[in-house]
């Protein structure tokens, strides 16, 4: 599950294709380093990117060491702390769920997001719930047959659940017929130098007012 961690650029875009909010609850049945959910969650609380990061140009003579304090500063006071937003991921690798969770810790969202060790087959999706997926796919996880058979079970699960939609990046050109129901829309986007499309799945095609 962390063969192929995904950036953390392209997690952010998939929140923005996902439509994710303050109050939302996001999912992710294949969360490996849990990149997405983690993701999702500085988004819903406005948390700036690189907020906890030390950059190299800190040291420079020329930049006034009081800046990086204010900037950060002002940062944190735009944070939504009071947001509403919980995050979920699960995977059945249990090193995977243990590094997710020490990730979200390190962001800075340990208390908004939880990881477990769980099978695709037993995902059940919250009802209302965005779910946000990297699922495994032939060139990641070295089988085709079984990445195709997870999209398939992936699928079953969602098409039983009353989700507010799902939102999955593969480089899968398949993947629809796997999953079993056709994209209500699809976006071509690169994963490092793979070619990849999210595919998503919602009900009701409306950008919803965002918080």
């Amino acid at each position: 599950a962390t063969l192929a961690p995904i950036k953390e650029t392209l997690a952010a875009t998939i929140a923005d294709v996902g439509f994710v909010r303050r109050d939302s609850t996001v999912q992710d049945p294949f969360c490996g380093s849990g990149t997405l959910v983690i993701e999702a969650a500085q988004k819903a609380l406005n948390i700036a990117p690189g907020l906890r990061r030390r950059f190299a140009a800190e040291h420079y003579d020329f930049v006034p060491a009081a800046v990086w304090a204010e900037e950060r500063q002002k940062a944190l006071a735009a944070s939504r702390l009071d947001a509403g937003f919980e995050g979920f991921g699960f995977d059945i690798d249990p090193n995977a769920v243990a590094l997710a969770n020490a990730n979200a810790k390190l962001a800075g969202v340990g208390d908004r997001c939880r990881f477990e060790v769980a099978d695709v087959k037993d995902f059940a999706p919250r009802p209302s719930s965005i779910i946000l997926t990297n699922p495994p796919y032939g060139e990641r996880l070295g089988d085709a047959a079984e990445a195709a058979a997870l999209a398939r079970t992936l699928g079953q699960v969602w098409q039983a659940s009353p989700t507010a939609g799902l939102y999955a990046i593969t480089a899968d050109a398949d993947f629809e017929a796997h999953f079993g129901k056709k994209a209500a829309k699809r976006r071509k986007i690169y994963n490092g130098m793979i070619p990849c499309q999210i595919y998503m799945y919602f009900d009701r095609p409306v950008k919803p007012v965002r918080k």
